[in-house]
């Protein structure tokens, strides 16, 4: 009831005399980032925790299964959905936007994690710039849909994203060579479908 989101508790041993379990975890930040130069599919967290305490170190379990590693990957934009090929990096960021609530409860502990504004999803992608129809997009400040998949064996990562919205087009060359443009912008959120964003994973 005192944190905005449902906690975890976790546990890092650095092969010390005892290891550090953190309770009331939240992830306040979430990053997927991809693109050709990468073999991985890379996600990074940021959490808030509530408290901290030493304990005797647990026995871990670890993944059985492989990283994963990318095979194939399809990319679609606009209405409806088309195939796309000059994206070559996307990087995609949810920001919960959460805080650490301190009160005067006789304790050395924050309190509270709570919402200070509402959850945001941002973007960017690197394209090969053949022509104006993104910058024309920006220009407009028109809403467009995307939608990525991977595949790997048998398992598949799909992210949609019904609008997204570009906040900035950088027009620099930086010099000779393949033009490419690393623009960002924003989910927003789609009535229709009743999410900025959603993320479906199917494994083996």
């Amino acid at each position: 009831a005192k944190c905005a989101l449902p906690p975890y508790t976790l546990e890092v041993h650095r092969d010390l005399e005892q290891a550090f379990q953190f309770a009331g975890c939240v992830v306040n930040n979430l990053q997927f980032t991809w693109g050709v130069d990468q073999k991985i599919l890379r996600c990074t967290a940021s959490i808030l925790g509530k408290s901290v305490t030493l304990i005797s170190k647990t026995s871990p379990e670890f993944e059985a299964a492989n990283p994963f590693t990318w095979e194939q990957a399809t990319y679609k934009s606009g209405s409806p959905l088309a195939a796309i090929d000059t994206l070559t990096a996307i990087q995609i960021t949810v920001n919960n936007n959460l805080e650490a609530v301190a009160t005067l409860n006789n304790t050395k502990e924050i309190s509270r994690i709570r919402r200070n504004g509402f959850r945001t999803v941002e973007v960017q992608f690197t394209f090969e710039v053949e022509d104006l129809t993104e910058y024309n997009r920006f220009k407009a400040q028109s809403e467009n849909a995307f939608a990525f998949e991977f595949v790997s064996d048998d398992n598949k990562i799909k992210f949609d994203l019904p609008k997204v919205r570009y906040t900035s087009f950088p027009l620099g060359v930086g010099g000779p060579g393949r033009l490419t443009v690393a623009v960002a912008g924003k989910a927003k959120y789609d009535s229709v479908t009743g999410k900025a964003i959603g993320v479906v994973l199917t494994n083996s």
